[in-house]
Parts: C-alpha cells; structure tokens; sequence
C-alpha cells in the first residue's frame, strides 16, 4: 500500500474508532461498503461452507448485491414496522445461514431488535451483520454498552449522513468473535484490498461537478451522459446498471487517499450534524405525534419512540397510497426541500434482472415491507428545524387530502 493511502487510511480508522470507542486495530477500509460486506461475506462463506444470508427488501440493490456477489443466496424476511429492518419474530436461521443482517434504516438503531436478532443467529451458528450505512458511527450496542455485532459496516457514500463526501466505507470486525480462527480469515481478507485505479479517483474527484452538469440539462440527455461516462469509466454512478443485475461495480478495493480524507474531515463535524438531524426528529414529532391516535399519516407508535432521540439520515413518514406519496414528494420540492421515495421500488432503484435475487414471482411474500414501500416518503433532516412544522403540517394536509 502506498504510504500516502496508508496514512490517509489511518487517520480515518482512527477517527471511526474514537467516535465508537473501539480499537483502531479492529477498523478496515474500503472504497465503498458494499465492498466491505462482499469482502466479508465471501471470506466467511469459504471459511463456513454456509450458502444463505437473511437479509430484506425494503432497503437498496446495493446491499443484496454483495451477498450474490460472495456466491450467496439472500434469503429474504419481512421487516418489523416498528423498526424497518428485520421481524426478529420472523427470522429463523438455520444449518445453511451464514449471516443475518440487522440494517438501521433510515438510522433508526432498535437495540431491543437487534438483541433479539443476533440471539437468532447465535442459535444457528451464524454471524450477525450490522448495516450501519444510515447511520454512520453509530452501533447497537447491549445494556454494557458493548457492541451487538460481529461486522459493523459503515458508509460515507451517496446521500448518506456526510455532507460532500460520495464515496468511501468502513468496516468493524469485533474482537469478541466467538471463532477465532474465521475471524482471522475476514481480517486478512480486509487487510489484502488492492488500492483504487488512478482512473476510479479521478473520477470521483469529478463526481460534485459531474452532478451539477447532469442535474442542469434535460433528463433524458442526462440520463444517455451518465450511461455513457460509466461505460468509459470517467464517471462513478451511485449504482451502476450492473449494480442492477446482481453484480458489484469494481472489484472490492481501498479508498484513495482523497477518498480518506475526504471522509475525515466530514466526520469532524459529524457532532453538529447529529444536532441537527435530532432537532429536525424532535420537530417532525412534534407535530406528527401531538396525536397519535387521530394523526393521518401512519407512522407506527414504536417508530416515534425509537427515532425520539436519534439523529436519522431522514424522517420516515409513510402515505396510504403511492400517490398520495408522490405528491408528498412533489410539495416538499415546491417548499423549497428535497424528499425521497426510499425504498420504492423494493430493492430501489429496481431490479433489472429479478433472476440473481430470487424475485422471479414478485414481492407478496413479504407484504409489510410491500406495504411499506408502496407509501413511504424520507422527509430531510438536514435542513433549518425552523423550517421543519411548515413542511410537517403540509404531509398532514396531504395526508388528510387522501382520506
């Protein structure tokens, strides 16, 4: 590794092992999370010899594409309504589980849950998996304030809690693994990452600018420039066509030095950050949970409680209908924010090829995240908490409308 990736490599682990208080020792790189969950699950297949992952729909392509890609079959549960990540209730690992993944949608981390998860999988054998890509630095933890997981895995990616950074991940192996010896085959499969091509850095040096180009010109023109630059490899899409169809862009691989770094000075202000987003939280609920019982927009009482005091990545608020949803959407661009429809479709931005995920006769198996899906609008938590109740009351207004 060259000394100047090496350094810059460092010095993010470091600050990742300072804002979660674990050993810099335990901390890996890589150029994008995914790689980091690849990476992982490979190593740990081969140790194993298991062949399933217990994963969900109600999340990105991005997160499944890393279980196929280690030569694995996500195994597909319906997410808790309280939390939007796995039903513990209905989670049952088995001979053939290799790991089950606890994911913090939206950042909304459900100890409670997550205990009840991993209990699951340590029945089984199996590893339990944290996708932290929500919520970076943060972790389930247990009533000692030890972390739940055996692999925590964290992005600095697209859309995630840093502002300005689009790429980089990290990746925590616990050193309280229950088999040494297969903790050691994922730790030495970190340890060999190659480094990023000096093309891929250049590209991502471009991406701001790139996005501010294709952001400006008609859609369908966009659309054919992206296309075209991924092709030629000067451009970095957050998800890629192939990224589509099961596969991972890229090889897994180490951040560049500008990647780290980028990623470093971000997470300096992650503490201001935070404050706003749980300021944003505190104001979305208190407009939408001033009644609970005659509030229009069905948000679970038990998601109220446990995004209280968390700082989400965005405000999950979730309509009757698609449509209703769409014009949440479109009301929220018009106050001047922005709003997302994550996760819809399932598995956003949607399958290209259902074959690779085992989607061949649809979604209905798993009908709460369906449901789910169909409704849901991310509302922003990283805008003014003054601005926060105009836009709360007009999704009410919205909400009211449909009824």
């Amino acid at each position: 590794m060259a000394a100047s990736v090496a350094t810059s490599c460092d010095r993010l682990l470091s600050r990742m092992a300072e804002l979660t208080g674990t050993d810099r020792a335990d901390w890996f790189a890589v150029f994008k999370a995914r790689h980091g969950m690849q990476v992982v699950l490979a190593a740990a297949g081969e140790a194993t010899g298991r062949t399933e992952v217990l994963t969900q729909l109600f999340t990105c392509v991005t997160a499944v594409d890393p279980i196929i890609a280690a030569g694995l079959r996500p195994r597909y549960v319906d997410v808790s309504e309280s939390s939007l990540a796995i039903d513990p209730a209905l989670a049952h690992p088995d001979a053939r589980t290799l790991a089950v993944v606890a994911q913090h949608t939206f950042g909304i981390v459900d100890e409670i849950e997550t205990m009840a998860l991993r209990d699951a999988a340590y029945k089984a054998g199996a590893l339990l998996l944290e996708d932290s890509a929500h919520c970076v630095g943060r972790m389930a933890r247990d009533k000692e304030g030890m972390p739940l997981a055996d692999v925590s895995i964290h992005s600095f990616g697209v859309e995630k809690v840093l502002p300005g950074v689009y790429f980089g991940g990290a990746v925590w192996v616990s050193p309280r693994m229950g088999d040494p010896t297969l903790r050691s085959s994922i730790c030495t499969a970190l340890s060999s990452l190659p480094e990023l091509s000096a093309r891929t850095d250049r590209a991502c040096r471009r991406y701001r600018n790139q996005m501010r180009v294709f952001t400006r010109v008609p859609h369908a023109v966009s659309v054919a420039m992206r296309e075209s630059e991924a092709r030629r490899g000067t451009f970095e899409p957050a998800v890629a066509d192939e990224e589509r169809r099961g596969a991972v862009r890229h090889e897994p691989c180490l951040p560049s030095a500008w990647v780290s770094d980028q990623a470093t000075a971000a997470l300096g202000g992650l503490g201001s950050n935070e404050a706003q987003r749980r300021s944003c939280v505190a104001a979305y609920l208190g407009v939408f949970g001033a009644d609970p019982a005659t509030c229009p927009l069905p948000l679970p009482a038990d998601v109220r409680t446990l995004a209280a005091d968390q700082p989400l990545l965005r405000m999950p608020v979730f309509f009757e209908t698609t449509e209703l949803a769409e014009r949440a959407i479109a009301a929220t661009a018009a106050l001047g924010h922005y709003a997302q429809a994550w996760p819809r479709p399932l598995l956003l931005p949607g399958v290209l090829d259902p074959t690779p995920y085992g989607l061949g006769e649809g979604t209905d198996a798993w009908p709460v995240s369906t449901r789910l899906s169909a409704g849901v609008v991310g509302l922003p938590t990283d805008i003014d908490p003054a601005a926060v109740p105009a836009l709360a009351q007009r999704m009410l207004e919205i909400a009211r409308e449909g009824r």
